[in-house]
């Protein structure tokens, strides 16, 4: 069974990056499943957003994804207003390579040096801010990851424990056996990662 979170256009989770290891300078990837609804075709509305004084988002506008990265915007071209599910991820590198990534449904749609990206270290992240639909298997990696990697797990659900580097895990849901030994889901908020 599988629930996710919907969203109403008003109504957003957030989560502070104090309550999670979030360190400077190291790579991370951010990485979920979101489904917009048709009737945000024409409306601006925010998959995540990262407020810590130097902007990070990402942007639906006029059906349209795009990055927002210290206060400029790039298009990525890509549709996202389909009301289909779509797999987002930012991988973000340190180090050498220094490159920041965004792909969508395993596809690479806009990648910029990293030096325009702040770390996710302090500030607070958004997840669907504005936007009408739903959002799914929310997860954040301290770790370097490379697209095959990415695109090899996002379909897996994970189990929180035994995945390295993985800091931050909401799945929308928890799951328990009742007293007839049937497992049961509820819906749930909570970081799953351990």
């Amino acid at each position: 069974q599988n629930i996710s979170l919907a969203l109403d256009g008003t109504h957003y989770p957030g989560v502070s990056m104090g309550t999670i290891s979030a360190a400077s300078g190291v790579s991370y990837l951010l990485e979920m499943w979101a489904l917009a609804d048709t009737d945000n075709a024409n409306e601006e509305f925010q998959l995540f957003s990262l407020d810590k004084g130097q902007r990070l988002d990402a942007v639906v506008k006029n059906g349209k994804l795009m990055m927002v990265a210290d206060s400029t915007y790039y298009d990525t071209n890509t549709t996202l207003t389909d009301h289909q599910w779509h797999h987002i991820a930012l991988n973000v590198l340190n180090g050498q390579s220094g490159l920041a990534s965004l792909l969508v449904d395993g596809t690479s749609v806009w990648s910029a040096n990293n030096d325009k990206l702040p770390d996710m270290a302090g500030g607070t992240l958004w997840d669907g801010r504005n936007m009408k639909g739903m959002l799914d298997e929310i997860r954040l990696w301290h770790s370097t990851n490379t697209r095959e990697t990415i695109n090899d797990r996002m379909y897996y659900r994970l189990d929180g424990q035994s995945d390295y580097g993985l800091v931050g895990y909401w799945p929308m849901e928890e799951s328990k056996y009742n007293e007839y030994n049937q497992r049961e889901f509820n819906f749930s908020l909570k970081n799953m990662a351990k």
